[in-house]
C-alpha cells in the first residue's frame, strides 16, 4: 500500500511537471510572456493616417484661388513581429483604396531556418533575415494572402496574414 501511494504522488508530480512545460510552450511561443532574447516586444500596431491635412493660418492662396496644399491620402500603418510558427496579428481589415504600409519583423529567436519570405499572388518581400524587419506598401484593391516561406525553400510555414480588403 505504501508504494502505491508513493507510485501515485511520483505520477502526479511528473504529470503537473508536464502540463506545466506544454502552457509554458504555448505561452512562449504565442509570445504572450513578452520573452525577448535582444529586440523589442511585439508590437502589432494598428493606426490610420488623417484623412486630410488640417488647415493652416499659413496657407496662401495659390494665383486658381484654390490651396496649394493636396489632401493627404487616407492610409493605415500596420507593424507585425513574426518567427517560424506564429504571428502578432494574422488579420488585416482596411477599405478598398487605402494605402496600407506594412512592416513585417522577423523575431530574432524561434526562427531556425535563416529568416522568412513573405509571398501573395501580388507582392512578395523577399528574404527577411531574424532581427530585421521588411516595409512594403500597397494600395488595398482586393483582399489577398501573405504566405510565409522559410528561407531558400518552397515549404511555407504554418500560418498566413490575409489583408480583408471591403468597399466603402
Amino acid at each position: 500500500m505504501e508504494i502505491l501511494k508513493k507510485l501515485f504522488v511520483v505520477f502526479v508530480g511528473l504529470l503537473v511537471v508536464v502540463l506545466a512545460l506544454l502552457v509554458f510552450r504555448f505561452f512562449y511561443l504565442k509570445g504572450m510572456l513578452r520573452f525577448r532574447l535582444t529586440g523589442p516586444e511585439p508590437t502589432p500596431v494598428v493606426s490610420s493616417l488623417p484623412a486630410s491635412p488640417k488647415p493652416s493660418a499659413s496657407l496662401a492662396p495659390s494665383p486658381s484661388g484654390q490651396a496649394s496644399a493636396s489632401p493627404v491620402p487616407k492610409g493605415k500603418l500596420v507593424r507585425i513581429d513574426v518567427d517560424d510558427t506564429a504571428a502578432g496579428m494574422y488579420n488585416i481589415d482596411a477599405k478598398q483604396g487605402t494605402k496600407i504600409t506594412l512592416t513585417l519583423s522577423v523575431m530574432s529567436f524561434n526562427v531556425s531556418r535563416g529568416g522568412l519570405d513573405f509571398r501573395s499572388p501580388l507582392i512578395s518581400t523577399g528574404l527577411i533575415l531574424p532581427g530585421s524587419s521588411k516595409t512594403i506598401e500597397f494600395v488595398a484593391s482586393n483582399s489577398l494572402v501573405f504566405t510565409p516561406y522559410y528561407a531558400n525553400s518552397l515549404s511555407p510555414a504554418p500560418y498566413t496574414i490575409k489583408v480583408n480588403v471591403f468597399a466603402e
